[in-house]
């Protein structure tokens, strides 16, 4: 009978470790799933009728989050800042992200004091209530703009035709297409919504544009009271280059020029930010190859 007790104690004790081993295990494994894509930017969508949509309002961009290791920019829509990690919990699958305002490492009054973020699904997450995308799958939901009869100073003289594959697509464009969720990439929203990820130099920069001919447009930093950038997210601001004072950039010369060949290939020409003090341009190298390039470089259009 000692024998049988001693041999069920045993048993009981086997399954008890074994019972906290998977427990930890699955702790473990959650907590590595909630872990946030540092890198990734989210723009704000609307549900309707079961249709995720990105809706472009005329006078404001689309809100929107850039994660960075110890930073987050957000973009509200008309302003933005840039913000601080001061500390992170996670608790019942949200990660809760308390920060602070990177001028001035105050803490900001409203919401962004608390930044939560919760993945709903491999594309989709609740960040403070409202639902983001993430960027890498934009290209699976429709975008619209608000009509132009509802705006006020809308130009809409140029023909839809024209170049309007550019911003129909909805896809990322890149030299570098193999390399996935890694590569570097330009997406073209809309004329007035361009946004740059070149994670190879830290480059995350929001552009507008004009149209020069019926397949070519420049590209143009957007003005911004951000006290970083004229856009408030070119570069992270731990890693602009020296030679830049972004408060000195020109916002009325282009910084770049893309030409639509097809609808998989574009041609992509950098030419640098103007200093308006320095009367010249300013970092030369093309960010997709982080060379200086006098001659156009073909960027194709990723799949995924």
């Amino acid at each position: 009978m000692k024998h049988i007790s001693m041999f069920l104690c045993f048993i009981i004790l086997s399954f008890s470790i074994i019972s906290c081993k998977e427990k930890k295990r699955i702790t473990n494994l959650k907590e590595k799933e909630l872990q946030l894509p540092v890198g990734h930017t989210f723009f704000r969508v609307n549900i309707n009728n079961k249709d995720t949509i990105m809706y472009k309002p005329c006078d404001a961009n689309i809100p929107k989050y850039v994660l960075y290791k110890d930073s987050i920019f957000h973009n509200w829509g008309q302003e933005n800042y840039m913000l601080n990690i001061a500390s992170s919990i996670i608790r019942n699958n949200q990660i809760k992200l308390k920060t602070t305002y990177k001028y001035n490492d105050e803490i900001p009054d409203g919401i962004d004091s608390t930044i939560t973020f919760q993945q709903l699904n491999k594309k989709i997450w609740r960040i403070n209530g409202e639902i983001f995308i993430d960027s890498l799958y934009v290209h699976s939901i429709k975008y619209i703009n608000q009509p132009c009869k509802e705006c006020d100073n809308c130009d809409d003289s140029i023909k839809k035709e024209d170049i309007s594959a550019l911003f129909t697509i909805n896809k990322q464009w890149s030299n570098s297409c193999e390399q996935g969720a890694d590569k570097n990439n330009i997406i073209f929203y809309s004329p007035d919504e361009i946004v740059f990820g070149i994670g190879s130099v830290n480059f995350i920069c929001g552009a507008t544009s004009k149209q020069i001919s019926s397949n070519t447009i420049e590209i143009y930093l957007k003005e911004s009271e951000n006290d970083y950038a004229p856009n408030g997210e070119v570069y992270s601001n731990n890693n602009v280059p020296e030679e830049i004072d972004f408060n000195d950039c020109s916002l009325t010369l282009p910084i770049a020029e893309v030409k639509l060949t097809n609808e998989i290939n574009i041609e992509f020409k950098w030419l640098g930010f103007y200093d308006t003090k320095k009367k010249k341009r300013v970092y030369l190298k093309n960010p997709f190859t982080n060379k200086i390039e006098k001659e156009s470089i073909v960027l194709k259009k990723c799949d995924e």
